[in-house]
């Protein structure tokens, strides 16, 4: 997936690991996703110009199971969180 990986993992007790614009083709420089659905009960938007992020939001369902997730880019730890219940996270900072 050229905008974002997140691999499932065997249980919740091991992190979901999402990592932003692995392969981004040069074809899209620029652009957005809304509401792409991740494995876990999370709903996510990104947003890049110039082959890199601008910003990335998750939001998790109101019954989800809590785990950790943490947030990749280009080998860098963006963020690093617990969902909860209809927890919003918004990541700026890249």
């Amino acid at each position: 997936n050229a905008l974002f990986q997140a691999p499932d993992v065997a249980n919740y007790s091991n992190p979901l690991t999402v990592t932003l614009l692995p392969a981004l083709p040069k074809q899209w420089p620029s652009g957005s996703i809304t509401g792409a659905r991740l494995r876990g009960g999370l709903t996510f938007d990104l947003r890049w110009k110039n082959g890199k992020p601008v910003s990335a939001s998750f939001k998790a369902d109101a019954n989800v199971v809590s785990r950790n997730v943490l947030v990749l880019c280009r080998g860098k730890t963006l963020a690093s969180f617990e969902t909860s219940s209809g927890l919003t996270i918004s990541i700026s900072s890249f």
